[in-house]
């Protein structure tokens, strides 16, 4: 008796590529770099207060899947790191929760 080769297909074993997301929170606005990325990946956001204030910011999808994002209270120089599976296209939206107008997108290509 004879068995077949134990071969695995190497395109499924392969992990998800990381992107790290730089989100940086001032007093005065949200900066994401970068902008976007590719669907598939896992997206490493490193959100970053460099502000004088304390920030509630929120991180959600607002297509049709409604992902649950993230929401990370940051102190001054703060820093916090959430990853998320970017598995659909569309955008992301990052905002404060503190009563300020700060705003941010990210897209998922």
């Amino acid at each position: 008796m004879f068995a077949g080769p134990g071969l695995s297909r190497p395109d499924t074993t392969n992990p998800a590529a990381t992107v790290p997301i730089r989100v940086t929170v001032t007093d005065r606005a949200i900066r994401m770099s970068p902008s976007s990325a590719p669907r598939g990946v896992e997206g490493e956001f490193i959100v970053t207060n460099r502000g004088t204030k304390v920030h509630t910011i929120v991180v959600k999808d607002v297509g049709v899947g409604k992902r649950p994002g993230f929401t990370a209270r940051l102190r001054p120089d703060q820093q916090k790191i959430f990853v998320m599976f970017l598995d659909y296209r569309g955008m992301l939206q990052c905002y404060s929760t503190d009563g300020s107008a700060l705003k941010g997108t990210f897209r998922v290509t």
